[in-house]
């Protein structure tokens, strides 16, 4: 395996570890923004708002103002004369221009007090007949001239119109050589009350700037402008050096969203690409939309976000080194018993029982490696018991397999010398004195093949009782070779618990996951049910994204924990194969034994037959020495009986051939039992236990 158990648990420990590190860091990192962003969310609306409020009260001021004017006694008692004397000898009349000159004074006062431009005095015919400023416009005609188009002939038209005051936006008004905004309002004769023209006054662009150039709470970059349905500026900004009112276009994301009736906050970028957040709400002036916006600078505006997002990365960078080095701590104090078990376990595979298997601690771990040791002391015990006693069966079966070698020999040799004593005896009858000799010798022969089938019965005796005491230690090969399956099995049910154990956790997880889908989709409901509340939801709504995004989170550590948990269970699946194999040689070694336990049956048997054999041929010998003696001594008066004493040599003989055979038969026994025993021997030497 190229990743081991200590990299792959290092992984997740870590994992686990900085994991919540990072999402606390993640967390307080958008926490902190979210503050800042929602502060200049908040001051960015005030601001706009009190603008707002601002210019609502300017507009509506000079719309006061204009009512006020056409009820001010100075144009009741000018308006209706200039009106004439324009009428009847034009900007030239000496009357015209003698009350021009009288109503100067007043109006110059009036537009420099109330912060407007100039005045206009219209007859109903279009002709501007009066203006305080006398730029190039007085005189002309707003219905049929040049300034028909313009923003005053449009105010001039709808006040007419409307029979209410009216108020034009900002357009390029030739006669200033500058944008300009017109307010104008039916001029009701009070004598008369009838309409005999129309009063205009024409607004200031320096006091808008003003208004909207205040810096208070904007900092150093902040912008607060006006934009008109072209998108347009109706106001400068604070940087400009020159007028930009009706002049330059602001294409941007909030002003097309304002000049569409939208309000709202925003991060985007301003109109010289800067990153900005902002603010805009649409303003109504008069019959027209314009767009109110304030912005800051987002650098600005995170600031502090800087040194507080420099600060959390020291503080996690040291929580992190302090995670993983308790994290390589924890880990190699995990993975080292399991490093030592798996040498150990290794060692016993290889036929080393020599090498401890040591227990640190007290967990299951160490539970397991005092169990794995007293397996190898078992085998250790068992391994020597069965060395000794193979090497003692090895010497006894050697001896045994010598002496029936012998045994078999000198049967032969005793069955070849009574044959030929029986055919000498039939053939020599004759010859006394040659056949007393026979018989002499014969009764040497039987005394000393009495006496090697005493020997033999004692060697079968004593193979008897080796190959029982060899049954016997066979047997307790047998109950040791149970004690290791028994102690194998066991170690393979704790195994299986483990993996019971890691399929609950696989199920816990699989809880967990769907308790993580389910809030996922909570979150998502939440956002949902936020957005419809609107302003109100703001909150909830950012609640809600943290809990999807730690739904998300806990599911990916969820697949991280599950991977984990897949690679113990292989590992548990590693060590139940290894104690299979351990299992099945043990089985093996249960099958050796019993077959060995067979073979010394056998064994026992064969040496029993052997034991009564030559105990019935030691007697038979008895038997025959016993007839020799009295022969010899009786051989002048039993001649006779030669014949006879040959028949019973001649059985003899025959007995000692089926001895032989049978002692062949043990012979073969031996050598198998001695093959066996060798092989045994070399199994056993495959172990080391020292």
């Amino acid at each position: 395996m190229k990743w081991g158990l200590y990299p792959k648990m290092l992984l997740a420990f870590l994992a686990i570890s900085i994991l919540p590190i990072v999402l606390i860091g993640t967390f307080l990192y958008s926490q902190t923004k979210s503050a800042l962003q929602d502060e200049a969310y908040s001051r960015l609306e005030a601001i706009r708002d009190a603008k707002k409020a601002t210019i609502t009260q300017h507009i509506d001021e000079k719309l006061l103002n204009l009512e006020g004017l056409a009820d001010n006694e100075q144009v009741a008692t000018r308006f209706e004369p200039l009106v004439q004397r324009f009428s009847s000898g034009g900007l030239t009349a000496d009357r015209y221009q003698q009350l021009a000159k009288q109503a100067d004074p007043y109006f110059n006062d009036y537009i420099k007090q109330f912060g407007f431009y100039d005045v206009f005095f219209i007859d109903l015919k279009g002709n501007i007949v009066y203006t305080a400023f006398k730029e190039p416009d007085l005189g002309q005609n707003l219905v049929t001239g040049d300034l028909k188009s313009s923003g005053l002939g449009t105010a001039y038209t709808d006040a007419l119109k409307t029979k209410q005051p009216t108020l034009s936006d900002y357009s390029y008004y030739a006669p200033s050589k500058e944008p300009a905004a017109f307010f104008a309002i039916p001029y009701v004769d009070p004598t008369t009350k009838q309409t005999i023209g129309v009063l205009g006054l024409q607004l200031a662009g320096d006091r808008i700037n003003q208004l909207m150039g205040t810096t208070a709470g904007l900092g150093k970059t902040g912008e607060s402008y006006l934009i008109g349905p072209d998108q347009t500026l109706r106001s400068d900004f604070r940087t400009s050096q020159t007028s930009e009112v009706g002049e330059r276009k602001i294409n941007t994301v909030p002003a097309t969203n304002v000049i569409a009736g939208k309000t709202g906050t925003l991060e985007t970028t301003d109109a010289d690409k800067h990153e900005v957040v902002t603010a805009f709400t649409p303003l109504t002036v008069g019959q027209t939309n314009w767009g109110l916006i304030t912005e800051v600078h987002t650098e600005e505006v995170f600031a502090g976000l800087t040194t507080f997002l420099q600060r959390l990365v020291i503080a996690l960078v040291v929580l992190a080194a302090l995670v993983v080095l308790a994290a390589v701590l924890f880990t190699r104090t995990l993975v080292r018993p399991i490093r030592q078990l798996v040498h150990s376990v290794g060692a016993i595979a290889q036929n080393d029982l020599s090498q401890p298997v040591t227990a640190s601690s007290q967990d299951e771990i160490g539970q397991l490696s005092r169990l794995f040791e007293q397996m190898r002391q078992s085998l250790v015990g068992l391994v020597g018991r069965v060395d000794t006693m193979s090497r003692t069966i090895d010497a006894s079966l050697a001896d045994l397999v010598v002496e029936a070698e012998e045994t078999g020999s000198g049967t032969k040799e005793m069955a070849a010398a009574m044959t030929g004593i029986a055919t000498n005896a039939q053939t020599q009858s004759g010859t006394f004195d040659q056949y007393t000799a026979e018989l002499q010798s014969l009764a040497v022969t039987i005394e000393q093949t009495a006496e090697t089938s005493l020997l033999v019965v004692s060697s079968t005796t004593q193979s008897e009782t080796l190959a029982a005491n060899g049954q016997t230690d066979l047997q307790d090969v047998n109950q040791q070779m149970d004690v290791i399956q028994e102690t194998m099995q066991e170690a393979s049910i704790k195994s299986h618990r483990v993996q019971d154990a890691s399929q609950n956790v696989l199920a816990i997880i699989s809880i967990i996951e769907a308790i993580a889908s389910e809030t996922n989709l909570l979150s998502l409901n939440a956002s949902i049910e936020a957005a419809r509340a609107g302003e109100q939801g703001k909150g909830f709504v950012v609640v809600a994204r943290e809990i999807q995004n730690l739904a998300k989170q806990s599911k990916q550590a969820m697949v991280q924990v599950q991977e984990t948990i897949d690679s113990i269970l292989a590992e548990t699946t590693d060590l139940q194969d290894a104690m299979q194999r351990g299992t099945e040689a043990a089985q093996d070694g249960v099958r050796r034994v019993a077959q060995a336990s067979s073979s010394f049956d056998a064994i026992v048997t064969q040496s029993k037959g052997v034991t009564s054999e030559m105990t019935s041929l030691s007697h038979a010998n008895r038997h025959v020495l016993e007839t020799a003696s009295h022969l010899v001594q009786q051989a002048e008066h039993l001649q006779s009986g030669v014949l006879a004493a040959a028949e019973n040599n001649q059985l003899a003989s025959e007995q000692s051939l089926t001895f032989s055979e049978r002692m062949d038969v043990v012979h073969t026994l031996t050598e198998e039992i001695y093959t066996l025993s060798r092989e045994l021997h070399e199994e056993i030497n495959r172990y080391t236990i020292e």
